[in-house]
């Protein structure tokens, strides 16, 4: 047990100096904006009959309704160390059907850029991001994305993106766990670059 913890010991104050010296090298923050169209897939269920003296429906007919949808949003990203960085974001999805009621879904990711920002310069920066996902009217899930940041020489750049989540929806329990997925190609900018 001790020889487990000295190594657990050992393995973060290697990666505290690493990303101190990383960070006197190069960090940055900057937010985001983006808009653009996808796609929601909801499942579901409808009841179709009960037990009397019992919560749990006796039978029930699944259900699976696909959507087009309007996301937008916006969020902040700071990249920790040159190639690591978190993230937060806040988005809005208009369905077709429905567009005057958005849901919401607020994230919190971690990202890996194959080419880190440079401070100053013109460049191409892809990236790969997951990470935790909530709706108001959802369980608790996920969500995967990749795309590019292309910068300008100055604190702006242009941000494309194609990113899916996955949320559990509200159902019969131990019976019945639908997902709802959603996927996006979102197009957007970032701004206020500030490297340290």
């Amino acid at each position: 047990m001790r020889a487990v913890l000295r190594i657990a010991v050992g393995l973060v104050l290697m990666i505290v100096v690493a990303s101190t010296d990383a960070r006197a090298q190069s960090r940055a923050v900057w937010g985001y904006a983006f808009l653009g169209p996808g796609v929601y897939r909801e499942e579901g269920a409808t009841i179709t009959s009960v037990e009397r003296d019992f919560i749990t429906p006796r039978t029930w007919e699944p259900y699976t309704v696909t959507n087009s949808t309007v996301e937008w949003g916006g969020g902040v990203e700071w990249a920790i160390v040159p190639s690591f960085g978190v993230n937060g974001e806040l988005r809005a999805m208009h369905l077709s059907y429905a567009p005057e009621y958005p849901g919401g879904i607020a994230s919190l990711n971690g990202s890996y850029h194959f080419r880190p920002p440079q401070g100053g310069k013109r460049t191409w920066s892809p990236f790969v991001t997951a990470g935790y996902s909530v709706g108001p009217d959802r369980q608790p899930g996920f969500n995967v994305g990749g795309g590019t940041n292309v910068w300008s020489r100055g604190a702006t750049g242009l941000r494309l993106e194609v990113r899916s989540t996955a949320l559990k929806a509200w159902g019969i329990p131990g019976q019945f766990a639908p997902t709802d997925w959603s996927v996006a190609f979102r197009a957007g900018l970032n701004f206020g670059r500030k490297t340290f």
